[in-house]
């Protein structure tokens, strides 16, 4: 007997463990499932606002190439470039260094404009000063022949550009503090008859490309960084891995030794976008200007968008059992309460449906009744004092109706308003309303018109497609009508039921003189 009692218990636990098996089996595949699309939304998500930051920071950064590009070729054009050395009075070279300094100012990313001649000589220096432009002493000019970027620039075909690397600021042989990022455009400078005169250097303040990442990185997912063709940060969350290469002892402080691996992946196609364990990369080339410039460096830099899998919220350390017994408890509650949500807004709806059939449209034509009429009516009114047109009214009164309720039977006559209902829609536009205003009256609203002639065009179509035979109930009936027409312009003091009022007013003029004609009156 206890063998028996035994086995019972052995069957029970045995039932108990493939049933909740089961459920945990299917429930733990909800949860995987759920945490797989939820990656997968997320991930896609992320991915386009890296990408789109991306191409706004490129965009901006090509904004301000594209500035100094057109500097460069609109600079050593000027007169008073070409002429500065051989004008003698002091007054009109000081006016002429006012100009090149309101330039500077205006601009706000160049920390230097500099004219300097064949021989290497500064004519003209305008420095920036952290935004208080000022010209310096004649007495602080110097000869520049023996610096790298006059000896590049000066050798340079017409309308080509020097860009020196992309560094810090070094004076007298030290680094400038506080730091001051720098790139050099030159150009050379020619007369009319193509004689060297000089060249015209650009200090642009790299500064400006470092403040948009800042704020970028400062105001949108992830951290934005600038690498240079070498693999050292120009710009970086952790300043202290910028500009290596500018201190000696700082030397391993760059991509390649630090992450090789990403390094490597970023000299595959470019854009570039993939994601690992820890982050989502996005990058892309900077190029500072066409390729058919030159530069003694590669001429590009990679803008790097790094977003970590913790911001994402796909992190491996997401609480994966809370989420479980979430899921577990809410997949019985959801699926009942969803179920009973589905059939209430659905019977809701449908009867909202019917509702509003029933109260805007009228039961035997399906043509909009007054309420619907009214509304339309509003619209059709601002619409015309809005952009200055006219609108009418047409008020139709059919011509022998109620002989044919009493020849045929209101059933007949029902079948016969059915039809011309119909017709009445065929003769107007789509943007147009034809509505049944009551027994065997209609009202059309004609949204917009030239003048008369088009309320004339609708009245004579509906009156000769009116007059074809209707074939009701086995018999040929022929109709006519009597069409009131009311005419407002855009001016008009008048409403939308004195219109109403008017049409109504011609349409029986038309009934006493005579009937099937229509008669057009402004209001």
């Amino acid at each position: 007997m206890n063998a028996d009692k035994t086995r019972k218990q052995l069957s029970i636990a045995a039932l108990f463990v493939i049933i909740f098996s089961t459920f945990m089996i299917a429930a733990f595949t909800i949860t995987l499932l759920t945490l797989a699309v939820n990656k997968s939304n997320s991930v896609a998500e992320y991915k386009e606002k890296a990408t789109n930051q991306i191409e706004i920071q490129n965009r901006l950064m090509n904004t301000h190439f594209n500035t100094i590009d057109s500097d460069l070729l609109f600079l050593p054009k000027l007169n008073e470039i070409l002429r500065f050395k051989e004008v003698e009075n002091e007054k009109d070279k000081a006016q002429i260094e006012n100009e090149f300094l309101e330039f500077v100012r205006s601009r706000k990313i160049y920390d230097q404009l500099r004219f300097i001649d064949k021989t290497g000589m500064e004519l003209i220096r305008v420095n920036y000063n952290n935004g208080n432009p000022g010209i310096p002493p004649k007495s602080e000019l110097q000869n520049k022949s023996n610096r790298y970027y006059f000896k590049e620039s000066i050798s340079l075909p017409e309308g080509q550009v020097y860009i020196s690397p992309f560094d810090l600021n070094v004076e007298q042989g030290e680094i400038e503090t506080p730091l001051k990022p720098m790139i050099r455009f030159g150009t050379p400078v020619f007369n009319n008859e193509d004689e060297t005169k000089g060249i015209v250097i650009l200090n642009f303040l790299g500064q400006v490309l470092i403040d948009d990442l800042a704020e970028a990185t400062r105001t949108h997912p992830g951290v934005f960084a600038l690498i240079n063709s070498a693999g050292y940060w120009l710009y970086n969350d952790n300043p202290d891995e910028e500009w290596g290469f500018m201190f000696p002892e700082r030397k391993t402080d760059s991509l390649p030794v630090k992450d090789p691996v990403l390094w490597e992946r970023l000299h595959n196609p470019d854009p570039l976008q993939f994601l690992t364990d820890e982050a989502l990369y996005t990058a892309r080339k900077i190029q500072l200007l066409p390729n058919d410039f030159s530069s003694d460096c590669t001429d590009c830099f990679f803008l790097l968008n790094t977003i970590s899998t913790v911001e994402m919220g796909i992190d491996q350390k997401y609480n994966q059992g809370i989420l479980l017994k979430v899921i577990i408890i809410s997949a019985f509650f959801f699926a009942a309460l969803s179920l009973l949500l589905s059939v209430t807004i659905f019977q809701r709806n449908k009867y909202r449906n019917a509702l509003k059939e029933s109260a805007l449209y009228d039961q035997l034509t399906s043509l909009p009744n007054r309420i619907l009429l009214d509304e339309r009516a509003a619209q059709a009114t601002a619409h015309s004092k809005r952009y200055k047109h006219t609108y009418a009214v047409m008020f139709i009164d059919l011509d022998g109706f109620k002989l044919v309720n009493d020849e045929f039977g209101h059933k007949a006559g029902d079948e016969l308003l059915q039809e011309v209902g119909k017709l009445l829609v065929s003769c107007v536009r789509e943007t147009d309303t034809v509505a049944r205003f009551g027994g065997d009256e209609f009202v059309i609203l004609l949204s917009q018109i030239s003048d008369k002639k088009d309320c004339a065009s609708v009245a004579e179509k509906i009156l000769s497609t009116m007059f074809n035979d209707f074939d009701i109930a086995g018999h040929k009936i022929r109709m006519g009508a009597s069409i009131g027409i009311a005419a407002l312009g855009y001016d008009s003091t008048a409403d939308f039921e004195q219109a109403m009022q008017a049409a109504d007013a011609a349409m029986y003029d038309i009934k006493k003189s005579g009937k099937n004609s229509f008669r057009i009156v402004l209001i």
